[in-house]
This record gives C-alpha cells, sequence and structure tokens, in this order.
C-alpha cells in the first residue's frame, strides 16, 4: 500500500503531530508500505496530520 502523509518529518522536538508522523511512518515502513510526502501516482491512503497551509506540506486546500 502506497501512504501519503501532508507533512515532511522535522527533525528534533515539535510537537505530538511530529512524533506521530515519524513513528507512523517508521511502522508502515517496517511493515513493507511505501510511505510518500508528495503527491504521486498510485497513492492509497493520505493522512492529514494539519490541515493547515504552511511551507512544511499539503493544506487541505491542496488536496
Amino acid at each position: 500500500m502506497k501512504v501519503m502523509f501532508n507533512r515532511r518529518p522535522i527533525s528534533g522536538p515539535w510537537g505530538g503531530g511530529n512524533s506521530f508522523l515519524v513513528n507512523m511512518a517508521k511502522y508502515l515502513k517496517d511493515m513493507g508500505h511505501e510511505v510518500v510526502f508528495d503527491f504521486d501516482y498510485g497513492i492509497d491512503v493520505i493522512f492529514m496530520i494539519d490541515p493547515r497551509p504552511n511551507q512544511n506540506g499539503y493544506s487541505v486546500n491542496d488536496i
């Protein structure tokens, strides 16, 4: 399965959403799934971590 997250992980302490993102992406990769952070063909699931627009990813308006 190909999973897209609308935010990229940020190094260092950055709150609970970032911790969830880092650990969920690692878990999915360990389970054999493909994890992407940009729009690509064949995405099965999109995790919307934060719907607001900013420079770290896609907003709900982009999706």
